[in-house]
């Protein structure tokens, strides 16, 4: 019985392949995320997402990581995955150690150690992801702002500000340019000798005081006033707290920190300020 039913188990895979197309390479970070929350029952998920969900045949070798696969095992490992914070980075740089993808062929695989991948780059990237969320996180409560979560996008986007950045003088990416999926995204950005995610965060919070005081009577003018002058900004503070604001990505380099934060904060509105800014 064993051995029928392993023969219709083969043969009703290979008419499955015969029906499918070869997929045009591997879906995009969001569908693999989305197939570690929710899974392919949906058809949206099938549709949208039809290599991640086995929809098509994958190419030979398609099914990959984007790290180091020693790397990602490392992290896989950890527990990475099961942390709700890391989950976006896994299913998008981990997409086959986190087990989200299928291959057509074998690969080798070997254990990993902790001194595998020490030293590596990688390890101080996800350490400076942590620090960057934690450090958001700790402040927000003191204004009635909901924890933020980690965004890839934001995170690539906000390097590329960084990266931008020439001799100290520090220029905000325009606004057409933080702007995809429909939703504007908000920017802060810091200059800083051996600048640390909590060196610039407080930083930043540091500006509650010019917004305590007299701003909750006009914040419009309050923001203005301090893009004339630096002394009296409110901006990064009221960016880091605005309740509104769900996601943040941030990048480095050198002494420039950057963070994009979706949707954005700022809106230049009495109310919106009021309602999203608690002294």
């Amino acid at each position: 019985m064993e051995l029928m039913a392993d023969a219709m188990k083969a043969k009703n895979d290979i008419s499955k392949r015969s029906v499918l197309q070869d997929c045009n390479g591997m879906d995009s970070c969001n569908c693999y995320f989305n197939k570690h929350r929710v899974g392919c029952a949906s058809d949206e998920m099938k549709t949208q997402c039809p290599a991640a969900c086995e929809q098509c045949i994958p190419a030979p070798g398609s099914c990959t990581n984007m790290l180091p696969d020693s790397t990602c095992n490392y992290f896989m490992t950890k527990g990475y995955l099961d942390i709700s914070h890391y989950q976006y980075f896994m299913s998008c740089r981990c997409t086959k150690a986190s087990g989200l993808c299928t291959d057509t062929q074998d690969q080798e695989t070997t254990d990993v150690t902790d001194t595998d991948i020490q030293g590596q780059e990688t390890t101080d990237e996800v350490q400076f992801r942590e620090n960057c969320l934690k450090y958001h996180n700790l402040k927000r409560p003191n204004h009635n702002a909901g924890n933020l979560t980690w965004d890839e996008k934001c995170a690539e986007e906000a390097t590329k500000a960084a990266k931008r950045q020439k001799g100290g003088r520090l220029v905000h990416t325009r606004r057409r340019y933080r702007t995809w999926g429909n939703v504007v995204h908000g920017e802060n950005l810091a200059y800083m000798t051996r600048a640390t995610p909590k060196a610039v965060i407080e930083y930043w919070y540091k500006e509650k005081v010019n917004y305590n005081q007299g701003c909750q009577t006009n914040p419009v003018e309050c923001f203005r006033r301090g893009k004339r002058n630096r002394k009296f900004d409110i901006s990064h503070f009221a960016q880091l707290v605005w309740k509104k604001t769900e996601k943040v990505g941030c990048g480095k380099e050198g002494n420039v920190i950057a963070c994009m934060y979706g949707p954005t904060g700022n809106v230049l509105k009495t109310q919106e300020f009021r309602d999203n800014v608690d002294p």
